[in-house]
């Protein structure tokens, strides 16, 4: 082998030793920068899956405390629903009373809203025609006890049940839907307390 052969032989020994080292140290330099991205997706993945973890929480809750609500709603309507059947069925009651038990009914009304001063009472078709002489006897002794008149107008009226009384041109609705409707409230309350406290 010549000198020059030599050089050469040393030169190219030197390259491949540097080429080999620049690869190595190329090679440690991407398994830290795959390690170092990895460490770094890692804590990403571990970011996003925490922070998915809270969201969900919170639409867990918000869904929780909708669905509490609505079943609140729910029960609240079906407890209202109760109480206005049960008044229907109370006001129902009231006008299939047989005639001696629901004029009795009536003439607790006039005794409560009939007032001192002279004026009519009218009564539905129906209750007109079945209007007894003890009635009207019974009727004049609580108007009179009272101080006023009720004359029975021969007039009827479309209602269901009870009465109007007129007095100087104004009228008193006593019919019992009207009852029902203005003491309604107070039905509701006094129902809701007995059933559901």
């Amino acid at each position: 082998m010549t000198g020059l052969e030599k050089i050469l032989k040393s030169i190219s020994d030197e390259s491949e030793r540097l080429a080999s080292k620049i690869i190595e140290e190329a090679n440690e330099q991407a398994q830290e920068i795959l390690a170092q991205g990895k460490k770094e997706a890692d804590d990403r993945a571990a970011e996003l899956i925490k922070k998915a973890g809270d969201e969900s929480k919170v639409i867990i809750e918000k869904a929780m405390n909708a669905a509490k609500i609505e079943k609140k709603k729910r029960i609240l309507e079906a407890k209202q629903n109760h109480i206005k059947n049960l008044i229907e069925e109370a006001k129902i009651s009231i006008l299939r009373l047989p005639d001696e038990d629901y004029f009795t009914v009536i003439l607790k009304m006039v005794e409560k809203f009939a007032s001192s001063n002279s004026g009519e009472i009218v009564f539905s078709a129906k209750d007109q025609g079945r209007l007894t002489e003890d009635f009207l006897n019974k009727l004049n002794r609580i108007v009179k006890f009272k101080g006023g008149t009720l004359e029975v107008s021969k007039e009827t009226r479309d209602f269901d049940g009870g009465f109007i009384l007129v007095y100087g041109g104004i009228e008193e609705n006593c019919s019992i839907n009207a009852l029902f409707e203005n003491a309604s409230d107070d039905l509701c309350d006094s129902f809701n307390k007995l059933l559901f406290t």
